[in-house]
């Protein structure tokens, strides 16, 4: 809905989740959810934007979450201040996977998490066509859902924080588009000090692709991770990967799209006693009306 110096959003939402292990559980249940929004420039530098929703959960019972975000201009910038609550309820698998041989099973006394954030940022554009964010945030979660108990099932530990900085870079010049952005991040949990399982401190991702007139493309991604906890103690390496995409408009309809996945087939495990994949190819085409 337009407003003189604003928006007004609303809208209804609902999923339903249903899984099955054989000899285990068959479950079911959904999630009946309604939500507003308001967008408004309460003045020339200042805009102002409050959302809420209720969820309805079959299981857990209904929540409600808020959000508010202020921002205004600040020389060729904008500064944002930004705070809100969200809920989560544990999937099937986390409640009732029978595991493997026992490890990694589910929890079915598993409750939902929530967790509250704030958030400041400062966002600017650099020449005509460069955009650079710088962000520092906090996250206070209960009741967050890991795989840390015995035998590693799934619990929920108390409390949780998380802290960050976020820098994100971009720049359009001609066809080319050239992005990046970096994450340093702390991370523990609040009853027994260590740090969360499988959250690196660091991590960057920077990207580069071009678009031809015919509507085909070409691009790069380059990803690094930097050292996380698993569980058992165990402390991962870090590792980094290059991937390449294409596509080529074959037909104003249809598209030949190539993607190679760890190109430089770099061994690593993302978790703890698994192999990740190897080099990878995919092709696919893709109609488009």
């Amino acid at each position: 809905i337009t407003l003189e110096r604003g928006r007004l959003a609303v809208g209804v939402d609902f999923h339903e989740e249903r899984g099955e292990s054989e000899f285990n559980y068959l479950e079911r249940r959904n999630n009946t959810a309604v939500f507003a929004l308001w967008d408004q420039h309460l003045a020339e530098e200042y805009r102002l934007q409050l959302s809420t929703r209720l969820d309805d959960n079959s299981l857990f019972g209904s929540e409600m979450t808020y959000q508010a975000a202020l921002g205004t201009s600040l020389g060729n910038g904008e500064v944002l201040a930004l705070w809100g609550t969200a809920f989560r309820t544990p999937n099937l698998n986390e409640q009732y996977s029978p595991g493997f041989d026992g490890l990694f099973a589910g929890n079915p006394q598993l409750q939902p998490e929530s967790s509250d954030t704030f958030e400041l940022m400062y966002r600017t554009g650099l020449g005509d066509t460069g955009r650079l964010s710088v962000s520092a945030y906090q996250t206070n979660v209960d009741q967050l859902i890991a795989f840390s108990g015995t035998d590693f099932q799934a619990i929920n530990i108390n409390e949780a924080q998380l802290r960050g900085i976020e820098l994100e870079y971009s720049l359009e010049s001609a066809q080319w588009i050239f992005s990046t952005n970096a994450t340093l991040q702390d991370t523990e949990d609040r009853s027994s000090g260590n740090a969360l399982l499988r959250r690196p401190d660091r991590k960057a991702t920077a990207g580069i692709s071009r678009d031809f007139d015919n509507g085909s493309w070409f691009g790069g991604e380059w990803f690094a991770s930097g050292e996380r906890l698993d569980v058992g103690g165990v402390m991962l390496p870090g590792y980094s990967l290059l991937n390449l995409s294409a596509g080529y408009r074959l037909t104003p309809a249809f598209s030949l799209e190539l993607r190679v996945d760890n190109l430089l087939d770099k061994h690593y495990e993302p978790v703890s006693g698994f192999n990740a994949a190897d080099r990878s190819a995919f092709v696919s085409l893709s109609w488009q009306p």
